[in-house]
């Protein structure tokens, strides 16, 4: 009986330890893409304000705030429809509503309110 029982807390206690050692395994693996990203955002998010800073510093503010604007009814697409339930979507949308409106710019027909 004893021999039983020291093989099931054997087979018990090896159990438990894969188990623990599979499941941090699956969290390392798994959150690794989610982690990626952030990183890639957080360096192209660095390297275009550099390049912006650098066209500004040249005298090319024109051309930087074209390219921005240019770029804001996709962003304002992109938020609506892929991150609308972001908690900062609507302040980001509010943002770029006040640019438009701060800056007499008409609003695009067809982009979300």
């Amino acid at each position: 009986m004893k021999g039983k029982a020291k093989s099931f807390g054997m087979f018990f206690a090896g159990a438990v330890v894969g188990l623990v050692i599979g499941a941090a395994t699956t969290y390392k693996v798994a959150s690794q893409p989610y982690q990626n990203y952030l990183a890639d955002a957080a360096v192209s998010e660095v390297m275009w304000q550099t390049a912006n800073a650098t066209r500004i510093k040249q005298g090319e503010q024109t051309e930087v705030v074209k390219r921005i604007e240019m770029s804001l009814p996709n962003n304002v697409l992109m938020i609506h429809h892929q991150y609308k339930n972001h908690p900062m979507a609507n302040q980001a949308l509010q943002n770029i509503k006040f640019y438009y409106q701060k800056n007499n710019i008409p609003i695009l027909s067809g982009l979300p309110k």
